[in-house]
């Protein structure tokens, strides 16, 4: 996300890309550029730091390189699930067995999650299929009203 910055005569969206070209690799790299208020205006300058942002991501993802702090990071090694953003709960409750697939994301900074029990109508495939699905919507609700400001 791009942040903005007005500092004595520098004013507008810095839109900054941390990356590592490969995992052992200690201090991350980045690529920064800046989108001045007084060129493109508050709005469009957000709007196009977003863009940038996002067309240098793809750009980097297609080299193999490891993103730092963000939601679209790599798979970890830990996984289970195969997907970023989706994990298994079980849990007791009243003395039964809970299972359940639970989707996260963050939105406006805070963390979000939503949990798809496993039921007697529900198989664990299909709660965690609807947790993937679930958290795919989340991720392009969120990039499409980043792309909207």
């Amino acid at each position: 996300m791009p942040i903005r910055i007005e500092a004595g005569t520098t004013v507008g969206y810095q839109a900054r890309v941390n990356y590592k070209t490969h995992v052992l690799q200690k201090k991350y790299q980045y690529k920064s550029r800046l989108f001045s208020r007084s060129i493109y205006g508050w709005r469009k300058a957000k709007k196009l730091a977003i863009e940038w942002e996002a067309e240098t991501r793809k750009e980097l993802e297609k080299s193999g390189v490891v993103f730092g702090r963000g939601y679209n990071r790599r798979k970890s090694a830990r996984n289970s699930s195969g997907q970023i953003g989706v994990y298994k709960s079980t849990y007791k409750h009243d003395n039964k067995l809970v299972v359940e697939w639970c989707a996260s994301w963050m939105s406006n900074g805070k963390p979000k999650h939503k949990s798809f029990r496993v039921t007697a109508n529900r198989t664990e495939k299909q709660a965690k299929s609807l947790a993937t699905k679930w958290r795919r919507q989340k991720i392009e609700e969120i990039n499409s009203q980043k792309l909207a400001k």
